[in-house]
Formats: structure tokens, sequence, C-alpha cells
């Protein structure tokens, strides 16, 4: 993806900025409101990338929507980011931010599909097993229901995809008897 060197860079800066200034997390809580606000906003994310607003109004604007509910920190960050003319990248520098907060303190974000919604017994012994698989502080789930796995589990952390879903074992029969 176009940028992600150059938002990781701002996105260490940041990172380590807030964090000598015992307001790191703090300044994690603003940058993943500020990617919620782009992502539900189509007009924040517009006015992003338009290359016909200038950066005084682009300013203006960020200014007014996130002045008083951020750190100073994060407001000059935003500022800075407009005035160096990589807006565009404000998002990922929110996602490389967050990604090099969580990866310091073994934070994870686990992705579960299921065909039906798993009961609190079983998320709690599947989010304890992954804990100590894995040595995680912490979890963010996301669940999801996908009828069309029949049954079974779809775990992803990362890049990492454990695929045991009885879909996929339907599959992998029909791939043998193709080939018998």
């Amino acid at each position: 993806m176009k940028g992600v060197r150059a938002a990781s860079r701002y996105a260490k800066a940041i990172y380590h900025l807030a964090q000598s200034q015992g307001i790191l997390e703090a300044v994690v809580i603003d940058f993943q409101l500020i990617r919620k606000a782009i992502k539900e906003s189509d007009d924040l994310e517009m006015l992003l990338k338009s290359p016909l607003i200038n950066a005084e109004n682009k300013k203006t604007a960020l200014t007014s929507i996130f002045q008083g509910k951020v750190q100073k920190l994060t407001m000059k960050s935003i500022i800075q980011t407009v005035n160096q003319g990589r807006e565009v990248m404000l998002a990922l520098i929110c996602e490389e931010l967050i990604e090099i907060y969580n990866k310091a303190n073994h934070i994870a974000a686990v992705k579960i599909t299921t065909a039906s919604p798993l009961d609190e017994s079983t998320r709690n012994a599947v989010l304890k097993g992954i804990k100590d698989k894995y040595n995680f502080s912490k979890i963010n789930l996301i669940e999801t229901i996908d009828k069309e796995l029949i049954g079974g589990i779809l775990l992803r952390i990362g890049d990492l995809q454990l695929d045991a879903s009885i879909r996929r074992q339907l599959n992998d029969i029909k791939k043998e008897l193709v080939q018998a």
C-alpha cells in the first residue's frame, strides 16, 4: 500500500513523543477516535483526499472536528500532517500507531467467525486458549456470523488464519473425490 513507510515513520514519532510525555494511552484512544471518524464519514475522507481544498481549510475543518476532544499532542500531529501535505495518510497513520501500541503491549485483534453465536463459556474458553498459546495480555474480539460455514469456527489473528469449519472440511473432501 502506498505511503505505508511514511505513515509508519509518523506513527513511530508520535508514539515516542506521547510515551515520553506520559500520555501514550490517551493518544492511542485519540487515534482510534480519528480512525473511526474517517471510516464512518465519507465527507471527512473526501476532505482529506481532495486536492481542491487547500491546507488552511483542511486544518480549520479538522480543528473544528477534533479540538477539545483529543490531546494537544494529537491535535498538533494532525496539523503537522496537513502542513506537510500528508493528510491523505491520516487514517493509515492511525492504523500504524495503533498497531505499534498493540504489538508493544501484546494486544491482539482476533476475528472469530461461526455459523451461530458463541455461548459465553465457549467464547471464554477460546479466548483463554488464544491468550495462553500466544501470550497476549488483551484480546480485542470481533465476532461475526456466517451461516455458510455450516459449523465449526474460522479464527483470524493478524495474518494467521485457522479454518476449522465444516465448509472447509467438505471442500477438502470434494477435492479428494474429484482427484480420485
